[in-house]
């Protein structure tokens, strides 16, 4: 990373015996230059509000009130906040160059101050009270549906490890509303029951395969930070891997078997030529679902410059038919 990139993985005091690799969130801490911030001066950001609740959304001037445009809702990770994760993601300026309607919101702050997606369907503990993050989302498509002429085939949602589950959670509860999510560094739950959407929904699952917060080959939460305390959920919260996340989206999609492919992608900037390996379920009925494994990447990989173009090349390609 460069710049004002300052990163560091949440450690909670007195929560002794706690691992870290299969509990930890990410906090991100972002200071960009007032140039490169999406709501700088000269980018047509604005602020809209739904219930009590605001969000943040970028209009490209090239937007065409009479043409259908994509919609991208960008979740940040635990910690972060929606202007700090699209400095890391770098969506906000691929808005402006691509012509997409783009809105990035900020989670509910927990005790510690800290924003965060409730991604977790059933969680629970005691004082705890938290948001309905997914009619939140919802009502943000709708906000922005009858503000902009939103192509309702093509809305996305892209998170980052707490927003990535958001984003599993959502497409889970609400698979009619968008076409496909991309998530970096995040897992589908363990528990079946918590997901059984009744349509399809594309799904790109993108993880390092070093990640020591939210582990590839999937693990438990025993402590989930936004809980407060020592953030003791009301039962441990098992996840899948990152293969086993895609493979349960592609039984919902009717997909086959997950083979390889040749294609080779450069995602990580600090990692040697082309890290990621790209895999796919293919002759799927109902949507596509794909892992992206950058290989030898933690939880916080050093996006390469052609992520966000990358990402939103996957997107577009995968709307809803």
């Amino acid at each position: 990373m460069s710049c004002a990139w300052a990163l560091a993985i949440l450690a909670l005091a007195g929560c002794a015996g706690v691992g870290m690799a299969t509990d930890a969130f990410d906090v991100i801490d972002v200071a960009p230059a007032d140039s490169e911030r999406p709501d700088a001066p000269d980018a047509l950001t604005e602020t809209g509000l739904v219930g009590e609740r605001p969000y943040r959304f970028r209009v490209p001037r090239r937007y065409d009130p009479t043409r259908p445009a994509p919609l991208v809702i960008l979740l940040h990770g635990y910690g972060a906040s929606g202007a700090a994760q699209d400095f890391y993601f770098g969506f906000g300026r691929l808005a402006e160059r691509r012509g997409f309607l783009y809105a990035y919101p900020d989670g509910t702050r927990d005790a510690s101050g800290l924003r965060f997606w409730n991604a977790i369907p059933g969680l629970g503990a005691a004082g705890a009270s938290l948001p309905d993050d997914v009619a939140y989302l919802t009502a943000i498509i709708d906000d922005m549906s009858a503000r902009f002429n939103v192509d309702a085939r093509r809305v996305y949602l892209v998170g980052h490890s707490n927003g990535a589950f958001m984003a599993y959670r959502y497409a889970c509860e609400h698979p009619a509303r968008i076409a496909a999510i991309a998530g970096l560094a995040g897992a589908m739950l363990t528990d079946p029951s918590v997901c059984s959407p009744a349509a399809g929904v594309s799904i790109l699952h993108i993880h390092g395969d070093a990640d020591t917060g939210i582990s590839y080959s999937g693990g438990t939460m025993r402590r989930v930070p936004y809980l407060g305390g020592c953030g003791r959920p009301s039962r441990p919260v098992p996840y899948l891997g990152a293969v086993e996340s895609v493979a349960r989206w592609a039984g919902f999609n009717g997909c086959g078997p997950l083979e390889p492919t040749a294609t080779a992608l450069d995602l990580d900037s600090s990692l040697p030529d082309a890290e990621t390996s790209v895999s796919r379920h293919n002759a799927c009925a109902g949507g596509a679902a794909e892992l992206w494994t950058i290989h030898a990447a933690g939880h916080l990989p050093a996006v390469a410059p052609e992520w966000a173009s990358t990402v939103y090349d996957w997107l577009l390609a995968h709307a809803r038919p």
